[in-house]
């Protein structure tokens, strides 16, 4: 049995590839989108990945983990590792962009883990 890749490469390589500006998700073109007015970010719910976007140049990307029947989970790097790995426009508004990918994705149910690279 294959286990789920966001196990496969680890918590860490979670969050590093969420970091890097990767578009994982541009693979997956379908996804829940929540919001959409032009003056709020945009938050889309897509395959294993959510993706928070300012504007073309100021997005993340947050990785989540289904699992069969039980609530999914979404990785949420610690306050620590937000400020080594997160880019630099986010810097200092961990609180304000997590609360706004909470409140947009809160129809996925989902259960907030976080990680602190260790």
């Amino acid at each position: 049995m294959r286990a789920p890749a966001a196990l496969m490469i680890g918590a860490f390589g979670v969050v590093a590839f969420l970091v890097a500006g990767k578009k994982v998700s541009d693979q997956f073109p379908h996804g829940a989108v929540h919001a959409t007015s032009t003056d709020r970010p945009t938050v889309k719910v897509r395959f294993r990945v959510i993706d928070y976007v300012e504007a073309e140049d100021r997005d993340l990307q947050i990785a989540w983990e289904p699992r069969r029947g039980m609530q999914p989970i979404a990785y949420v790097p610690s306050e620590s590792l937000w400020r080594k790995m997160m880019p630099d426009w986010s810097q200092g508004r961990r609180d304000e962009i997590m609360g706004t990918i909470k409140t947009e994705t809160a129809f996925m149910n989902f259960e907030w883990k976080e990680y602190d690279g260790d």
